[in-house]
């Protein structure tokens, strides 16, 4: 959250071992009136199934329902995409992470950013090819379907695709934290979650579901073109590797005091001239 330095920051601790907890967890979220919400914990849709068939719960649907709740109580969601390629640890070479894959909430994922300014930026995949090594997670969903309208430009898949942005998360060139005291590079897509969300935080208040106006503004993102996360591979617009790609922070926050300008109304008494035909 260090690119929304003045924020209040709450921690809401959800069981991992509780299927139904994220969904509770982020209804505390919304209750307690946070802006903006960092996740960076999630599982392979697969798991997500077989976890509801066997308790009876729908609980990829309870998850869904309590993001599309706070999406209208103005909190943005971001989460992570996963960190082990395509097939997100599953044995399926492609499958996708939820809570990243909900709709409601903006998926994360991630790129290779070498430390020479002159390298091009790609898609972060430590074993180019493997499906099943340590990279971005993305692909499409098999529980949220059809795609989203506002994905409009994304290939054709089976459902919603993932993830929607992305931001540097190779672990040899992320971001220098203190553990314990001591100084370490850290990477993952769950990196890339909390910064996407401290750099929202210092937008405005109250934005909401702000995923149809970042795939209505791709010249707010750089494009990651080559790469690729095992099964999806990179190419120019949006894609199942880094979406619609990595932030340029000037031109969303331009983008946002516009959108969140309130209107100009004409001093009490004064009209403005009809325009004629």
């Amino acid at each position: 959250m260090a690119t929304g330095e003045a924020a209040n920051i709450r921690i809401y601790w959800a069981d991992a071992t509780d299927w139904g907890a994220m969904a509770t967890a982020i209804t505390a979220a919304a209750a307690d009136g946070c802006d903006v919400c960092s996740i960076s914990w999630g599982s392979d849709e697969t798991n997500w199934k077989a976890a509801a068939a066997m308790a009876g719960v729908d609980y990829p649907g309870r998850l869904s329902t309590a993001a599309e709740a706070a999406a209208k109580a103005g909190i943005i969601i971001f989460a992570a995409s996963g960190d082990n390629d395509s097939s997100d640890g599953g044995t399926d070479p492609a499958n996708v992470d939820l809570p990243s894959s909900c709709p409601f909430v903006v998926g994360c994922g991630g790129t290779m950013k070498p430390h020479d300014g002159n390298a091009e930026e790609t898609v972060w995949n430590d074993d180019p090819g493997n499906p099943n090594g340590s990279g971005t997670g993305g692909g499409f969903s098999e529980l949220f379907h059809p795609m989203p309208a506002w994905q409009a430009g994304a290939p054709h898949g089976p459902g919603r695709m993932v993830p929607d942005v992305s931001a540097n998360a190779d672990p040899y060139t992320g971001y220098n934290v203190f553990v314990h005291g001591r100084q370490e590079a850290i990477g993952g897509t769950s990196a890339v979650a909390p910064l996407y969300a401290g750099l929202f935080a210092a937008f405005g208040r109250k934005l909401g579901l702000v995923t149809p106006q970042l795939w209505l503004n791709h010249t707010c993102f750089n494009d990651i073109i080559h790469g690729d996360n095992g099964y999806f591979r990179a190419r120019v617009g949006p894609d199942p590797c880094t979406g619609i790609g990595t932030p340029i922070a000037s031109k969303l926050g331009t983008l946002f005091e516009a959108l969140n300008k309130p209107p100009v109304h004409p001093p009490r008494g004064q009209r403005r001239n009809p325009t004629r035909a």
